[in-house]
């Protein structure tokens, strides 16, 4: 009884200290995931939302925004003064 006591207690201790969890360790078909927690519950074969759970992202306001995701290849470079004549400008 001692005996398998003292090795379930190594067991978890050697485990808990093991570290990082490789995909090849886990059961077929688990992930790791993100860990971006849940949005709500299961409930009898349905999901139910929680909205104080719901991820919301917030934007500013992109209507005057006029730079374009990409840059030019062919783009140069400016000085410190060229930008600060062309930010006088405007």
């Amino acid at each position: 009884m001692r005996n398998s006591i003292l090795r379930s207690l190594c067991r978890k201790a050697r485990d808990y200290y093991r570290g990082q969890v490789d995909t090849k360790e886990l059961p077929h078909g688990w992930m790791r995931g993100t860990g971006g927690g849940s949005q709500g519950w299961k409930l009898n074969g349905s999901f139910l939302p929680d909205p104080r759970k719901i991820r919301c992202f917030i934007t500013p306001d992109l209507k005057d925004f006029k730079l374009t995701p990409y840059v030019q290849i062919d783009s140069t470079y400016l000085s410190i003064q060229e930008e600060q004549k062309i930010a006088a400008n405007k």
